[in-house]
């Protein structure tokens, strides 16, 4: 195992940053300025070994922004972790270490809070088992304990900038965002990487690429929404290390100032640092490798100096082949496609009618090796959600016309939910725990302002995805309705798929199913809920096929020729 280690890269100039008063600090705050050269995560890499074997050790540490220390969730005690490098075919191996103490935060019954002191890992977007020892992410590992992790990476794993991230059901939102973050990069092969690519690539040219972790919760400020707020965070989960330094004056503490709208403390860090710079000299090329790894925050990348950029649109002019299994499946028959299943996101952080129950609770089950047609629908007319879906890789294949209920807050409660027609009329088939007991209103027609994404011009919008690309993440847009192919290549077991709003996947917004062994039963998943099917409206609408074979929903049957489960 070989380490590289850069402290920063070189400076470039930012104008008219004030520079911080030296006598700034954690019981004398200030202004704060940003603006230091760009650090650069430590790296560990197999180098062409076919093994990389590191240990990662999570703990409370001290990190400073500017003036101010605060105490976070770190591997090996930095902001972003280290790099990962791996080749295809390598045998990654991480030893996880627990260093944070016991607290009194238990599990509650349902979703949160849960200790933020309970750890475990996930490789994001990586083709590689959900079983044990390896990308299990409902094993918890406690503090003062440790877990071996152990991951097969296929020889044809695609090249690629990937990451690792805590993943905790209950507490997500709060450490992945607070810094539990760190890059894994599948290096190019050199021997068929294009030139041009090679020459600002690892691992000939290291020093040409740039690792940009974005997203780290600096926010503190309550006056938007108290949720953002990682002061407001530490609160409910009971976190002992918040920042409550007294100040001179004797108004309060740290925390306080921190949290004072006027005070303006509501940043998102770039690898644990404030506006951070970047060098680059005229005529340079260098290659971006970035990660968003917000909780919650969608990232849009601005260039303001556009005259920079050299003609780079079309840079480089080829890329590396897909994996087969990441064939086209834009064109395939009807007769190819072996299962189809449909993921609704419902206005109460749901997913299917109902909330994350366990790892065992199998909403839909499919053969291993088949190609799989899935729906995604989002019920919410004014809230996207970002499907992600472990193991497998997706092919975006069509944008749909929306047909399906939408999921209304009543009006009064505003915490209950209630679907209805397109229409208004109140829909028969509910969410599980529909509230029977509320006055819900006769007519309830949705707010179109989202409506009609099929027909849309979505090429200049960057939420929405071109069609026949493949993602292991994916917006979905308010009353949006999409359809996914994917081939369940080579894995078997339990497969994780929620809303990577993390602050919504901790109350609920996931489920789980199962990928069974070629000519195993695949019965047995719940895929009703209560007797009712995602994008169902009436008893009468048909099922699974929701987009193919419905554009209303007044007729049709449910098609029990697919495998419902109950």
């Amino acid at each position: 195992m070989a380490v590289r280690h850069v402290t920063t890269l070189p400076l470039c100039v930012i104008w008219g940053l004030p520079e911080a008063a030296s006598i700034c600090d954690n019981s004398n705050p200030c202004p704060f300025t940003g603006g230091e050269a760009l650090s650069v995560p430590i790296e560990y890499s197999s180098e062409g070994t076919g093994l990389l074997n590191v240990t990662l050790t999570v703990d409370l540490t001290p990190h400073t922004v500017d003036w101010l220390t605060v105490y976070r969730r770190t591997y090996n005690g930095e902001i972003p972790g280290p790099t990962l490098r791996v080749r295809p075919g390598d045998k990654l191996y991480i030893k996880l270490v627990n260093n944070m103490r016991s607290d009194n935060v238990v599990r509650t019954e349902g979703h949160g809070p849960v200790s933020p002191n309970i750890t475990n890992l996930h490789l994001h977007g990586m083709h590689v088992s959900p079983k044990e020892p390896h990308d299990n992410v409902f094993i918890e590992i406690g503090p003062g304990s440790s877990y071996q992790y152990e991951f097969d990476i296929p020889d044809d794993h695609p090249a690629g900038t990937f990451y690792y991230h805590h993943h905790i059901h209950g507490n997500s939102y709060f450490c992945v965002g607070g810094g539990l973050v760190g890059f894994i990069i599948v290096e190019d092969d050199v021997t068929t990487m294009p030139s041009e690519l090679s020459a600002i690539s690892c691992p000939l040219n290291c020093h040409k690429e740039v690792q940009l972790a974005v997203g780290t919760n600096f926010r503190y400020t309550l006056d938007k929404f108290p949720i953002l707020s990682y002061a407001y965070l530490q609160k409910d989960l009971g976190d002992p290390s918040r920042n409550l330094d007294p100040l001179p004056s004797g108004t309060g503490t740290m925390e306080d100032w921190l949290m004072d709208p006027a005070n303006g403390v509501d940043y998102l860090l770039t690898n644990g640092q404030l506006w951070p710079k970047v060098t680059l000299t005229v005529g340079e090329v260098k290659r971006f490798r970035i990660m968003n790894g917000a909780g919650v925050e969608v990232l849009e990348i601005t260039i303001k100096e556009k005259a920079a950029l050299f003609g780079l649109e079309h840079f480089p002019t080829s890329l590396p082949a897909h994996p087969g299994y990441y064939r086209d499946l834009r064109t395939i028959d009807d007769s190819e496609i072996d299962g189809r299943f449909v993921i609704e996101f419902g206005p109460e952080h749901e997913v299917n009618r109902e909330h994350f129950k366990n790892a065992a609770y199998h909403r839909y089950k499919y053969e291993v090796g088949t190609i799989q047609e899935w729906y995604i629908i989002n019920s919410e007319q004014l809230k996207p959600h970002p499907l992600h879906i472990h193991i497998n890789h997706f092919q975006v294949i069509s944008y749909n016309e929306y047909t399906h209920p939408w999921g209304a807050l009543h009006p009064v409660n505003n915490t209950k939910s209630a679907y209805y027609d397109l229409q208004g009329n109140l829909c028969d088939q509910q969410f599980l725990y529909f509230a029977h007991n509320l006055d819900w209103p006769t007519s309830n027609p949705p707010n179109f302002k989202y409506h009609g994404h099929h027909n849309r011009s979505r090429d200049s919008i960057p939420a929405y995805i071109p069609l026949g690309e493949w993602r292991d993440t994916i917006n979905v847009p308010p009353l949006g309705s999409m359809t996914i192919r994917f081939v369940a290549d080579r894995f078997t077991g339990t497969q994780f798929v929620h809303c990577h709003n993390l602050n919504h996947a901790d109350k609920g917004m996931g489920l789980v199913v199962e990928v069974v062994e070629e000519g195993e039963s695949t019965h047995g998943a719940f895929t009703a809920s209560g007797g009712a099917y995602p994008g169902t409206c009436r008893r009468t609408d048909p099922y699974p096929d929701v987009v193919t074979s419905a554009t209303n929903f007044n007729g049709g049957g449910h098609d029990h020729g697919h495998n419902h489960g109950h």
